[in-house]
């Protein structure tokens, strides 16, 4: 089984403020995707555009005004 920072599963953690409370799931390690996610890293470090988020992502978000991604 491969490994990645010497674990094969990941933990994702969301605390909902206006609820007080937290949310964790853990799900197994997607190497392709670890690979693909950290590639797109180095290519931003090295200068690359970064992707912009989906529309419906910026429609709800509090930078929008000072952001404007090119959709």
């Amino acid at each position: 089984m491969v490994t990645f920072f010497k674990r094969n599963k990941k933990r994702v953690q969301i605390y909902i403020v206006n609820e007080n409370r937290k949310e964790t799931w853990e799900e197994p390690i997607n190497i392709i995707n670890v690979r693909d996610t950290l590639k797109n890293f180095k290519a931003i470090d090295e200068g690359a555009k970064p992707y912009p988020p989906k529309e419906w992502k910026c429609r709800k978000c509090e930078f929008k005004k000072i952001c404007k991604p090119s959709l």
